[in-house]
């Protein structure tokens, strides 16, 4: 398990980057 710290970002934010990521992804295939 990870901890809380990804470049100064925390898992939840890291979380929303990836959903917010894949969202943009799908929309544009």
């Amino acid at each position: 398990m990870l901890k809380n710290n990804v470049h100064g970002m925390t898992i939840t934010e890291l979380a929303k980057e990836l959903d917010v990521s894949t969202k943009t992804i799908q929309r544009d295939l």
